[in-house]
């Protein structure tokens, strides 16, 4: 360190009368240092050269900018167009000669390697499918509003936790895997909203004067006045009401204003 920072001095004299036109003092130090900062300096310049201009295409080996790339593979695609048209035409004048000469012209067609080719639709195309099939699923719903149907899907896939009785107007279906709690039957939303036990709560009602309730939840996916088609996901099951229990759906349904077993209604399994 001692002679790196040892001090000497840099003159510049003239040659024929030593005269002295340049003096400066430095240390080794102070050499190294200028002379690193310039070969950074220009280690930059040249990098960034070399990445943001064109020289990258000349001077990096094996580099191919990514125009060129796309550029390439539209003419392997035209070339592999103008092969199949070049060999149709040739297979045409073939067959044009064979009657020229008073032959019969024999052709086997290989179907091994036909395929089917699937329909594919376009933006546009599926958010219009779509649409439609929300109409369609609408239009059941209010449909159902007037059939009088009283038959429940179960609402949350899972066993039942907790039965019907006197003091527990509803059933407790576990929820497996975070499965959403699907509308039972097709219906509109009358109620969303907190529940008095914790979580939400979302109320349908159904055809026949029928009313489905959906407690224990921590998230719900409808709104107030939207309609519902059976297997519509309406929210995710929380743990609210019986920790015990973990993930569960409290359901409960109500006919004509009183609360029924909602096993005599529900349908298990499709």
């Amino acid at each position: 360190m001692k002679r790196l920072k040892s001090k000497f001095r840099l003159t510049i004299l003239n040659e024929s009368t030593f005269e002295e036109r340049f003096s400066y003092s430095l240390t080794p130090m102070n050499v190294i240092v200028m002379f690193g900062g310039l070969f950074f300096v220009f280690g930059l310049i040249i990098y960034l050269l070399v990445a943001f201009t064109p020289l990258k295409v000349y001077l990096v080996p094996g580099y191919v900018d990514v125009e060129y790339r796309e550029e390439a593979r539209i003419a392997r695609m035209k070339v592999d167009s103008i092969h199949n048209v070049l060999a149709q035409q040739q297979t045409y004048l073939n067959s044009v000669i064979t009657i020229f000469n008073g032959k019969h012209v024999e052709q086997e067609v290989d179907t091994t390697q036909s395929q089917k080719q699937r329909l594919m639709m376009s933006e546009t195309d599926s958010l219009f499918d779509m649409e439609m099939k929300k109409k369609k699923r609408d239009r059941k719903a209010q449909e159902a509003l007037l059939s009088g149907d009283a038959i429940f899907d179960i609402p949350q896939s899972g066993s039942i936790l907790s039965v019907y009785s006197a003091s527990h107007t509803g059933v407790d279906i576990q929820s497996l895997d975070g499965a959403p709690a699907v509308a039972a039957e097709n219906g509109v939303v009358v109620f969303v909203g907190p529940s008095i036990q914790g979580g939400l709560e979302v109320h349908i009602q159904h055809p026949g004067q029928f009313i489905s309730v959906y407690k224990n939840l921590e998230i719900s996916y409808k709104r107030t006045g939207e309609l519902v088609a059976r297997g519509d996901a309406i929210g995710q099951s929380g743990n609210k009401f019986e920790e015990s229990l973990g993930r569960h759906l409290h359901f409960e349904l109500w006919k004509s204003g009183f609360s029924v077993d909602p096993t005599r209604y529900i349908v298990f399994g499709q």
